[in-house]
């Protein structure tokens, strides 16, 4: 995908679940998958242990102590913010970049560079939107029968 983008139209997605690689047992992916359409799928590659920080919450388990992604939503809460949304709005070299969207307890919103699997990750704690721009689908997406 080119770096240049058409438009700035966004659709919101959903995490489905995460897979694994037989051959790369350190490579997992993520399932996406559009929420007005649950025809069309997205996987995108991302590691080991970011794919455990996204199980985690996902199955519901509670470790001892806050994860990196737990702390973060904390912060937010304790500030008196609230994460809007996250969106996933660019692609360059295969590496998928998304914003975080956070709204202080002054009304402003805050928008924050991320990775892509941190962004997912605090997304889901903070039971937040995921967004993702139309031509990312479009480009990255396979339609299931």
């Amino acid at each position: 995908m080119s770096d240049i983008l058409i438009n700035n139209k966004f659709i919101e997605i959903e995490v489905l679940g995460l897979g694994r690689k037989r051959w790369r047992k350190d490579t997992c992916y993520l399932i996406l998958a559009d929420k007005t359409k649950n025809n069309l799928r997205m996987n995108v590659v991302i590691g080991r242990c970011d794919a455990q920080n996204i199980a985690i919450e996902l199955e519901g388990l509670k470790p001892q102590l806050p994860l990196s992604h737990d702390l973060m939503k904390n912060i937010v809460e304790q500030l008196n913010a609230k994460l809007e949304c996250v969106k996933i709005d660019k692609v360059i070299e295969g590496v998928f970049y998304a914003i975080i969207s956070i709204k202080n307890q002054n009304g402003e919103l805050l928008e924050l560079e991320s990775r892509l699997v941190d962004a997912i990750a605090l997304a889901i704690r903070c039971k937040s939107r995921i967004l993702l721009r139309e031509e990312i689908l479009k480009e990255y997406s396979v339609v299931m029968q």
